[in-house]
């Protein structure tokens, strides 16, 4: 039997698609839901990707919407290929595509898992450090509000989702942007992880056998109602893993790295200590 898609990576994709259109035109959910002869509950599992609408219902929505040609034939056909497995966006709005799904998982889930071999994870990056990692991008400071913006999700009052970070130590040692603004980062870090819903912890240098953080970063993302989901960010295109078999490679490899890292306690007193050594290194 073929695997639901509901909640898929490319469900959650075309619900943000479907909501983003509804709110740029000012429509509320229930008015809507009420012109497609639909209750606000289905309306609001389609916008959510728990439930998947058909072509023919995306088509009327947009239709209400006032959306069309170009644009009306895209989300449909979005609807179209949704399915259950795994995806890379490889198609030419890849890097438009990848974010609409990444904020919408963040949005929906209650706990994520992130490992970091390579940069301080987003979700955790001062204004300045992201300035220094984007380097010449076009549009940087609109990149940089976008970052800070999705952050929000692990400070709100209600609901947060529970966010485990791994961060092998040379991250920490590796001055992007300078030793002052490393300093002022790692100290960030420091104090977002005194959050209830936040643990960090560092994977120490000088391992002699190799370890998952080793084959590059990941997200794991795990909802209250759907499957979980693994985000693969890599230089070109990047993937979203739903393929059970697949995601559990990840869910033994968090396993792993828990037995690695220092503790949290541990973590935040490598931080402070490299904190000093680079304010001293700049000063």
């Amino acid at each position: 039997m073929a695997r639901n898609p509901a909640g898929s990576p490319k469900a959650r994709n075309l619900g943000a698609e479907l909501r983003k259109a509804r709110e740029d035109v000012g429509i509320t959910a229930l008015r809507l839901a009420q012109k497609l002869e639909v209750s606000r509950a289905r309306l609001q599992r389609w916008e959510n990707g728990t439930t998947v609408p058909t072509p023919a219902e995306v088509a009327s929505y947009l239709t209400y919407l006032n959306i069309n040609g170009a644009e009306r034939d895209r989300v449909v056909q979005l609807a179209d290929e949704v399915d259950a497995g795994n995806w890379t966006t490889s198609d030419t709005s890849g890097a438009r595509t990848e974010l609409t799904t990444l904020i919408e998982t963040e949005r929906t889930c209650t706990e994520m898992v992130n490992v970091a071999p390579l940069l301080i994870p987003g979700l955790l990056q001062t204004d300045e450090y992201i300035r220094a990692v984007m380097g010449d991008l076009d549009d940087v400071e609109n990149r940089v509000h976008l970052r800070l913006g999705r952050q929000s999700i692990l400070t709100k009052r209600r609901n947060a989702p529970r966010y485990s970070v791994f961060i092998s130590e040379w991250v920490l040692r590796e001055p992007i942007g300078g030793p002052a603004v490393m300093a002022d980062q790692l100290r960030h870090i420091v104090d977002m992880a005194k959050r209830e819903n936040i643990s960090v912890r560092v994977i120490p240098s000088g391992a002699r056998t190799m370890h998952p953080a080793h084959a590059g970063m990941f997200v794991l993302f795990r909802f209250p109602k759907a499957s979980p989901i693994v985000h693969l960010e890599h230089y070109g295109p990047a993937s979203f893993l739903y393929n059970t078999k697949d995601v559990a490679i990840y869910e033994r490899a968090e396993e792993v790295l828990r037995t690695v890292a220092l503790s949290e306690a541990e973590s935040a007193s490598l931080m402070a200590k490299i904190a000093t050594e680079m304010e001293q290194e700049e000063g």
